[in-house]
């Protein structure tokens, strides 16, 4: 699914990443420990498209990756990235931030509601967040905030988060690795 051969990165003359080798397989939950400084925010930022390899190969989903490759390259190619910052519209519902990649509309140009909060109940029943997606995303705690992130992460086929996970986030994503990811789907948590 995922596959970084000899991945080496620099900042400023200084080697960041140097010769990364790493996999992800189907339903695979993988943990990036390290210190401060190590190299993880930046492995993901460059699986993620926000930062480009100095050399090295990256594949994914059996397809070479090639420059350019950006954020919303990644996005089609099914990662999610859930970064230690909140993506999330405030003033709009659960629902509305979880369709915002997919928003739908019928014919007539109108949004579907009803397909809308299908969509976000189906979503957060993945993992098992029982919430009411018309909430409004700033009248919830930040480990709910959190919650959303992780669900609407999940319509990708790759996951990746950055710490800090607080509460539930990291039994949740053990959870989705074994069972409610879609098929062929890896996650990997950054601490």
């Amino acid at each position: 699914m995922l596959h970084l051969r000899n991945v080496r990165k620099s900042f400023y003359g200084v080697e960041v990443l140097k010769g990364i080798n790493f996999d992800v397989q189907e339903g695979e939950v993988h943990a990036l420990l390290g210190e401060n400084g190590a190299g993880k925010s930046t492995l993901i930022k460059i699986i993620s498209g926000a930062h480009k390899v100095d050399s090295g190969t990256l594949w994914i989903s059996g397809r070479q990756i090639v420059p350019p490759y950006n954020p919303k390259m990644a996005e089609n190619l099914g990662i999610a990235t859930i970064y230690q910052t909140f993506h999330l519209v405030p003033h709009l519902s659960v629902a509305e931030n979880l369709a915002l990649s997919e928003f739908t509309s019928n014919w007539s140009g109108f949004v579907n509601w009803p397909q809308v909060y299908r969509h976000a109940r189906t979503l957060l029943a993945r993992i098992n967040f029982n919430i009411d997606p018309r909430l409004r995303v700033k009248d919830l705690s930040v480990a709910n905030k959190q919650m959303v992130e992780i669900a609407a992460a999940l319509s990708k086929n790759l996951c990746w988060a950055t710490s800090p996970l607080t509460f539930r986030p990291p039994r949740i994503f053990a959870k989705i690795g074994k069972s409610s990811f879609p098929v062929g789907a890896g996650i990997s948590a950054i601490k």
